[in-house]
């Protein structure tokens, strides 16, 4: 059988068709990996892509990352650097109680006698409180009572007339390795001044505000004391 050659134009026309549908190497402008300068030189449903027209890039739940519109950090936010991130992490301490550095405080109200202290503290779990930094005790006095003049923590003498503190005997009896004592203090001015207080904001004098003074166990009855525990 003969085959019947098409004419010149007829071959032109199948040529030109072909090419405007796009092939590997000549895509049609606008279509899937025809370079682009915006949207807007790509065909509709595609976007432009690091200067290609692509499809749009769709995140698992349906939306699409790249087409015209406002972005989404709601549902895919960059990583946060962990020396930035707010703590939310839940407080391990009670909700009259403060927190700092792992350990949790408790203020109890007076009148309290020494030994007042030390009972209501066992009463909630907790120790009167041993103050072991400069940090520590600015967050102990912060939790005191505004109207407080004093209150105790847990720094007794070693004996009668010694010029020795330590920790109150719940902590095993250790020396302090931080003092913060007032102004010519400890004097044991009456001599039976075997326990300690902190100055309140309502000190007497400003001066001896979160501030450390010996004074007798017993009289008068001090304004707080200050509970500590480990969570």
């Amino acid at each position: 059988m003969t085959m019947t050659p098409r004419s010149t134009f007829e071959l032109l026309g199948v040529l030109l068709l072909a090419w405007g549908c796009g092939d590997p190497s000549h895509p049609r402008r606008g279509a899937v990996d025809a370079p682009c300068e915006s949207d807007a030189s790509c065909v509709s449903g595609l976007v432009c892509r690091d200067g290609v027209c692509a499809t749009p890039l769709v995140f698992p739940d349906g939306g699409q990352s790249d087409l015209p519109g406002p972005s989404r950090p709601d549902r895919y936010p960059a990583p946060q650097d962990e020396a930035s991130a707010p703590d939310t992490s839940p407080s391990p301490c009670k909700l009259s109680e403060t927190h700092h550095e792992g350990h949790c405080y408790l203020t109890l109200p007076g009148p309290l006698t020494y030994g007042d202290a030390v009972q209501g503290c066992v009463a909630h779990g907790m120790k009167i409180v041993a103050i072991e930094s400069a940090q520590e005790n600015e967050h102990v006095f912060e939790a005191l009572p505004p109207g407080a003049q004093s209150a105790w923590i847990g720094l007794i003498r070693a004996s009668v007339g010694s010029t020795t503190f330590f920790w109150d005997i719940a902590y095993g009896g250790v020396a302090p390795t931080y003092l913060n004592w007032a102004a010519g203090q400890p004097d044991n001015a009456t001599g039976n001044e075997n326990c300690v207080v902190m100055g309140g904001l309502s000190a007497r004098r400003p001066a001896d505000q979160a501030k450390w003074t010996d004074v007798s166990c017993v009289s008068p009855a001090r304004d707080a004391a200050v509970c500590e525990r480990l969570p």
